[in-house]
């Protein structure tokens, strides 16, 4: 039977190899850090080697009742990241270098609670082979409450463990209300119920926090915090605001709009929904302003549908504004905050009766069997005179290959409209018509589009 005989020298270069290559942080060579207490630390060449990516690193030991929970934030002119490791050397969780939410932008933050009591091993690497640096580190004991009472004005630190925590909200005033769910580990889900509400969020607080800006009554509520990806355990702040409501009589949250009566209302989440009624061919204006929100409108009924962004006049370029040609009928108008910030805006709506006749004199006339060529401006809308002589059914086409074709139709008591019926983006109606005088619009859906197209007329 053969055997090997390894040297000394060799084994003592294998043994340092390995190590290297593992390079499991132990107490005993990393410098000590207390809870409250801030270290400060460099990274130069002569720093130790992460092997996996050619970063530098340095560690720092400090000691951990069980369950506690740690925020280890790192600042300075490094670009670093952090990492810590328990007791036995086992990997805990790293901040992968994200800014934590609630600090200073050039500050990472790392939030763990301990399994069990011992002396953990915090690591400060740089954020590649190139970064190099003076930095402070800093470990500070964070008191969490996993349920009870919250009142406004409350900002507390919660830790989601595979299950979702609960709190209470006793509503004495109502008010206006934002409640928040931020975190730099979780993707946060937050959930509103009580007093007829049933509500949930997960982004609208920005990025992956979560946000419930809502009117509540005078009752109790129940809040439930929780995540919306795999990632189950972490921390969190959970924090409750109340706003004072504007007059009784001014704040409508849905419901009747009324010509020429302005409402206030409050946009968050879910979109407000308001009818309007119209009871002849109006030259309707829909005007949504705010100085916290992005204003966003959506008005549909009698088979024609509107939407707009930022069309509004006001001097921050994000109001809503709607002007539409509308038949009689009944409208459902949606009003949104788009940006998800949350906020009191005002809605005003004008209705102004049109006189059809006076509206068609001068217009260009389409009949049955025309075709005709025109070049649509940006933003515009073309308007002609449609004249049907003999009731029928008719059909109206909007063709180009330039833009998304639309086209509405209008008499004094009715209203059609049609985006991509004829094919592709062309524009199609066909409808029964009575003989007379029709107000016939063609434009580019959204008013975002120009460029030729063609109209055709023809009884069927």
């Amino acid at each position: 039977m053969k055997t090997s005989r390894i040297t000394s020298a060799a084994l003592l270069a294998t043994t340092a190899l390995l190590s290297a290559c593992a390079q499991l942080p132990t107490g005993g060579s990393s410098a000590p850090l207390a809870l409250g207490d801030t270290a400060r630390g460099e990274l130069t060449s002569n720093s130790p080697v992460n092997l996996k990516d050619g970063s530098r690193y340095q560690t720092f030991r400090l000691t951990l009742a069980a369950d506690e929970v740690v925020r280890l934030t790192l600042a300075g002119a490094l670009q670093g990241e952090l990492s810590l490791h328990g007791p036995a050397g086992d990997f805990i969780g790293s901040s992968l270098g994200r800014p934590g939410y609630g600090y200073r932008s050039d500050e990472v933050v790392l939030t763990r609670r301990a399994d069990e009591a011992g002396t953990y091993v915090l690591a400060v690497s740089g954020g590649d082979s190139d970064a190099f640096g003076p930095f402070r580190v800093s470990a500070m004991k964070v008191e969490t409450r996993q349920g009870g009472a919250v009142v406004p004005g409350d900002e507390i630190t919660g830790w989601l463990d595979g299950a979702t925590n609960r709190y209470t909200l006793t509503v004495e005033d109502a008010g206006l209300f934002h409640i928040a769910q931020r975190s730099h580990e979780l993707d946060a889900y937050l959930k509103l119920a009580g007093d007829g509400i049933q509500t949930q969020d997960d982004d609208s607080g920005g990025g992956l926090d979560a946000r419930i800006s809502t009117v509540l009554s005078p009752g109790e509520y129940s809040i439930e915090t929780g995540w919306a990806q795999t990632q189950a355990s972490g921390s969190y702040t959970l924090s409750v605001q109340r706003l004072p409501l504007p007059t009784d009589d001014a704040l409508q949250l849905g419901g009747e709009l009324l010509s020429g009566a302005p409402v206030t209302g409050w946009a968050a989440g879910a979109p407000l929904d308001y009818q309007l009624a119209v009871t002849q061919l109006s030259s309707v204006v829909i005007d949504m302003r705010s100085a916290q929100i992005d204003s966003y409108l959506e008005l549909s009924g009698a088979g024609i549908f509107f939407m707009d962004d930022d069309s509004g006049p006001g001097g921050r370029g994000l109001d809503a504004r709607i002007e539409a040609l509308l038949p009689p009928g009944e409208y459902q108008l949606q009003a949104a905050d788009i940006g998800g910030e949350g906020g009191l805006f005002t809605l005003l709506a004008q209705v102004t009766p049109v006189n059809l006749p006076q509206r068609l004199r001068g217009l260009p006339v389409l009949r049955d069997g025309s075709r005709h060529e025109a070049n649509l401006a940006q933003g515009q809308r073309d308007e002609y005179r449609l004249v049907i002589a003999h009731a029928g059914r008719y059909q109206l086409d909007m063709q180009s290959q330039a833009l998304d074709a639309a086209l509405t139709l209008y008499s004094a008591d009715m209203g059609a409209a049609d985006d991509d019926s004829g094919g592709g983006l062309d524009a199609r109606l066909d409808l029964t018509l009575e003989a007379g005088e029709y107000l016939l619009v063609a434009q580019s859906y959204d008013d975002t589009g120009a460029g030729s197209y063609s109209l055709n007329i023809q009884r069927r």
